[in-house]
């Protein structure tokens, strides 16, 4: 008897000494990435991203937990699913090599129009006639150099492509903060000569006079849509809180609110196709 008050003295003593090891369990540590307007971080619209408003949405249903948001940029928010963390965030691309270190929700968390490729419109001549272009046939040209974001998923079957091709030293890829940002810069300074992104990201970033000077081109080997789910990391913890993720996000994303977050980014001329995709596809995805 005198060893376990002793034992439990001596655990109760950490305790107050290190109050985070008795909440460690009961914190969910939000990671939201630098990626605007997916997520807006500074600025007049600090916290009006998309994804910045569905993570407030979300932490008010989950009053059970303690809540902490870090800004990480892409490559260390990985890092910290793959150390197994306490860490969630609202919303990535599906992939193989995502699913290895986080639980993702069952049902998706927002939908997004399709990328395109952005060019210089004083090289439109370079990537042929069509408002279509293959993403493989343009990587494989290596006089054309292509600008991507480290570790950002384009899609399955744009991923596909790039991993295929990743080593080739016509593909710059640019790490740390604002790399969207970058990207545009680089591609404006004529550092590289197209990137993938989505169309009303890059013209968030764009001066109204640089919008002038640039092309969006339909990507062939690309979907229509893109979907992004939330994760949590790969652990017991992890998958109890994607569980109650996913039950506020079925009772959510039909509302005019949740709704509001994707519509209010997007260029008026496409709201009504971006609409009937959410009624008639991305309400219907459950997996």
């Amino acid at each position: 008897m005198t060893v376990f008050i002793k034992s439990f003295a001596a655990a109760f003593s950490l305790l107050l000494i290190f109050p985070s090891l008795m909440m460690a369990s009961d914190t969910i540590e939000w990671i939201i990435v630098d990626y605007p307007p997916i997520y807006i971080n500074e600025g007049p619209d600090k916290g009006e991203g998309i994804l910045n408003k569905i993570t407030e949405l979300a932490i008010k249903h989950l009053p059970e937990y303690q809540h902490k948001i870090s800004v990480a940029n892409i490559n260390r928010t990985m890092l910290d699913f793959e150390q197994k963390k306490c860490v969630c965030t609202m919303g990535m691309i599906k992939t193989d090599e995502r699913e290895k270190a986080a639980y993702f929700s069952t049902v998706p968390s927002t939908l997004l129009s399709k990328n395109k490729i952005i060019v210089r419109k004083e090289d439109r001549g370079l990537f042929g006639d069509s408002d279509t272009v293959s993403l493989e046939a343009l990587i494989q040209n290596k006089s054309l150099r292509l600008g991507l974001t480290s570790n950002i998923s384009h899609g399955k079957e744009a991923d596909a492509i790039i991993d295929k091709y990743k080593s080739q030293a016509n593909i710059f890829y640019r790490k740390g903060t604002s790399v969207l940002e970058g990207l545009i810069q680089m591609l404006l300074m004529k550092r590289i000569d197209y990137l993938i992104t989505l169309p009303w990201m890059a013209e968030y970033l764009l001066k109204p006079e640089e919008r002038e000077l640039l092309s969006f081109l339909a990507i062939k080997e690309c979907p229509e849509i893109i979907i992004y789910h939330s994760l949590c990391a790969k652990t017991e913890w992890g998958q109890n809180v994607i569980k109650k993720i996913d039950a506020f996000l079925l009772k959510e994303r039909a509302t005019p609110l949740y709704r509001s977050y994707m519509e209010k980014w997007m260029p008026k001329d496409t709201l009504a196709d971006f609409r009937l995709m959410y009624d008639t596809e991305f309400l219907n995805i459950k997996k």
